[in-house]
């Protein structure tokens, strides 16, 4: 899938600078872009880049300069629900815990040159963590991290209650791709 990227450039949003400093290194294990991160989706400011791969992980990396001043990563399964949005099965922090690397769930985004300072810290920090999460990720990980606070399991409830039957879609994971060697 190819992303038609927008023209909003005047801003270079944080979440297009983001793209352009990881897009070489993301491509490299398999991910590609599935949102435009140039636009705008929020009030708030919010831009986001999330790239999704052939195996069913999806890594997201928002951006909210305007209300939190924050940025954040997520990671897993896509959680779809019809009319609310999506989330990802939770904070890419939880899922580096695994292996010791101490990420913070959110990062201080900051103001001038310190926002292009946090966009290198968030970029760094997936290209030091990223191989062995993908080494290692199973479903029972997935779900357990779904389950946890701050998972997609969450989200969803907090929109439709214990029953999420028919409202909520989760993309499927292939481990299995993985262990054959595949690109995510």
């Amino acid at each position: 899938m190819t992303v038609e990227i927008g023209n909003n450039f005047t801003r270079g949003t944080e979440a297009f600078r983001f793209h352009a400093r990881a897009k070489l290194f993301l491509e490299g294990f398999g991910f590609q872009l599935v949102s435009d991160p140039s636009a705008i989706s929020s009030p708030y400011q919010q831009t986001r880049a999330i790239y999704s791969s052939r195996s069913g992980l999806f890594i997201g990396i928002w951006f909210e300069p305007a209300d939190s001043n924050s940025a954040c990563i997520n990671f897993g399964r896509r959680w779809s629900a019809d009319k609310v949005g999506f989330a990802l099965s939770n904070f890419y922090s939880k899922f580096v815990a695994k292996y010791d690397f101490d990420l913070p769930e959110l990062y201080q985004l900051g103001y001038g040159d310190q926002i292009d300072k946090t966009i290198l810290q968030v970029s760094d920090d997936i290209e030091r963590t990223l191989v062995p999460v993908l080494e290692e990720i199973d479903l029972d990980t997935l779900v357990k991290l779904e389950e946890a606070p701050g998972g997609a399991q969450e989200w969803a409830r907090g929109w439709f209650g214990t029953y999420l039957g028919d409202h909520v879609e989760i993309s499927k994971f292939d481990a299995n791709f993985l262990r054959r060697g595949h690109k995510v």
